[in-house]
């Protein structure tokens, strides 16, 4: 949470400005945010990421394409169906839970994934391929992460001198089948 303290670092910012730029490409104008209720940091540089990148390709975000929710499903399930209905035709996600809540909302709205409603998660859990069609998300490589932390960590129990700057961990769209161009 403090910045400038952590051993490791991810590269969320630049994920998030990858979503918008993503659907953007593919056509999408109007496009929701499903932001985690949580008060974290990594939440807050997320919304921000996402906000920016919306104003760099003049697509200035309207307030009412966002909700947040907890984790809860049936919580982020009404969230997702409010956001929904402002006319949002993608929406990305702070987090695969929310992605499915998404299209648990959507199902019940009666729109189809992504012929209706593109959207894409975030942090690529085993759950994203478990959805249908198969969850367009951002991979946050937990096994890279966990590694360099735990090694800064024993680094500094053994007395070794600090490492100048965190280790950044990049982060990737993984794209699969749950985006696609708006319809008309």
């Amino acid at each position: 949470e403090t910045p400038g303290r952590s051993g490791v670092d991810l590269t969320g910012d630049a994920a998030m400005r990858s979503v918008v730029g993503h659907l953007a490409d593919l056509g999408h104008r109007r496009i929701g945010h499903f932001a985690a209720r949580y008060p974290k940091l990594t939440f807050r540089n997320r919304r921000a990421a996402f906000l920016a990148e919306l104003e760099r390709r003049g697509l200035a975000g309207d307030p009412l394409r966002h909700a947040a929710s907890t984790f809860e499903i049936e919580a982020a399930t009404e969230a997702a169906k409010s956001l929904i209905a402002t006319g949002v035709t993608a929406i990305a996600c702070d987090d695969d839970l929310l992605a499915g809540a998404a299209y648990r909302a959507a199902r019940r709205l009666g729109l189809a994934i992504p012929d209706d409603l593109s959207v894409v998660g975030f942090n690529d859990i085993e759950f994203a391929r478990a959805l249908h069609p198969e969850l367009t998300t951002v991979h946050i490589p937990a096994g890279t992460l966990g590694r360099e932390a735990t090694r800064r960590l024993l680094d500094k129990l053994d007395g070794k001198p600090a490492r100048s700057g965190p280790a950044i961990v990049e982060l990737r769209l993984v794209l699969r089948q749950s985006t696609a161009v708006p319809r008309r």
